[in-house]
């Protein structure tokens, strides 16, 4: 199954919410601003950053650049 490339706008939406994710972590600096999606681009990733948000719900990431990614903003 061939890949998409990922829209524009669409890039756009994911890293301004990556930005805010991590002013909501980092609070004693600066947070770095993001000029690339800090993880590969796919449904089920964008999918899981949805529902790691989700109060209703939550989800758990156990593995791939989403996960590494969340642990490198806590850490």
């Amino acid at each position: 199954m061939e890949e998409k490339p990922v829209d524009t706008d669409l890039e756009s939406m994911i890293i301004k919410c990556c930005s805010e994710i991590e002013a909501l972590f980092v609070t004693d600096k600066e947070p770095t601003p993001l000029t690339e999606v800090p993880f590969d681009v796919s449904l089920p990733s964008i999918f899981s950053l949805e529902r790691l948000f989700d109060l209703a719900n939550g989800c758990i990431v156990s593995g791939g650049s989403l996960f590494n990614w969340m642990v490198s903003v806590i850490s």
